[in-house]
């Protein structure tokens, strides 16, 4: 027998014996997402805002640097000094606040914002490292032939909510995601496509209410607006998602074997390996044939030159 979570009317979570282990459909999750998501809504709001206002700022700031930075060397060292501080401050800020918020949407109780960032402060350090790791096996896979990174980046997706409701960290957090999804991908999959198209259509619509302000200024009105409003939308449906899941895949013991972690590494490493060596061996085999188009285009353009000048004899 599994728990069923179910959201009541008050946005309540409660845990319920069911006998069955399907998933529920898309549009039962929504549901679901809708009646949580208007229980926190103030709380959500007031966790996002502070993410999303560093980033609004921070993008003003990149359309501000390049006026600056052609006032001369000393200005443009500190424009890039500032930058480098900027883009550490907008990633502690962003990770500080996407756990801030999954902290506010799985608490089953009242939560306050201060409280949230109060528990998420802890778990900062483990997202970004989760974050590192997996880019390092995303990028690694997409590197060896584009599928390999799809499929970590779709086993890996809810290893920030291992990290924050099961305390797992790093690496084991993203195989315990690669664990929960074991059988069921595509169906998760396809859960992923419809909060995917339904984030897509929030965009567009905001995009295109704010158009009126200018494309720069309203896209910036409507990426804040969207990081306030439906991003928590999108990470409280997400959390339901893999409190259903866990459910499905039921109580089990999870120790990864080291050869399951060597082969996640060997698969990234390769692709790094072999891309960089495959163009080099492109290079080194068809060198011949580069130079040899490259030569006539040279010579033309010296030819051309040549042409254009005019000697005046008096």
């Amino acid at each position: 027998m599994n728990n069923e979570t179910q959201i009541n009317q008050g946005g309540q979570i409660n845990e319920q014996v069911s006998g069955t282990s399907v998933l529920p459909s898309g549009s039962a999750l929504m549901s679901e997402t809708w009646g949580l998501y208007r229980s926190k809504l103030a709380t959500l709001i007031g966790v996002a805002i502070v993410p999303a206002l560093v980033m609004f700022l921070f993008v003003n700031f990149l359309n501000m640097a390049p006026e600056q930075g052609g006032q001369g060397g000393a200005m443009l060292a500190g424009w890039f000094s500032f930058f480098i501080l900027a883009v550490l401050v907008q990633i502690i800020v962003y990770a500080w606040g996407q756990i801030a918020i999954i902290e506010a949407v799985s608490e089953t109780g009242e939560i306050t914002v201060a409280e949230s960032f109060g528990r998420a402060k802890r778990k900062i350090g483990s997202y970004i490292w989760l974050i590192i790791l997996s880019s390092f096996f995303v990028m690694g896979g997409s590197l060896l032939f584009i599928i390999p990174g799809m499929i970590f980046g779709i086993w890996f997706v809810f290893g920030v909510y291992i990290i924050v409701c099961e305390n797992e960290k790093g690496f084991r957090a993203l195989l315990k995601s690669r664990e929960y999804m074991r059988s069921r991908t595509f169906k998760v999959l396809w859960r992923l496509f419809v909060v995917g198209f339904a984030a897509l259509i929030g965009s567009v619509v905001l995009n295109v209410a704010f158009m009126p302000f200018g494309k720069e200024m309203g896209a910036s009105i409507a990426r804040l607006l969207f990081a306030v409003v439906v991003s928590p939308f999108v990470a409280a449906y997400m959390y339901l998602l893999f409190i259903r899941l866990r459910e499905a895949r039921g109580a089990f013991v999870f120790e990864p074997e080291t050869k399951t972690k060597v082969a996640y590494i060997g698969t990234a490493l390769l692709g790094f390996i072999l891309m960089p060596a495959v163009l080099l061996g492109i290079l080194f085999f068809k060198f011949d044939e580069i130079k040899a188009t490259i030569t006539p285009m040279n010579a033309y353009e010296e030819m051309s030159e040549d042409e254009g000048v005019i000697e005046l004899k008096p």
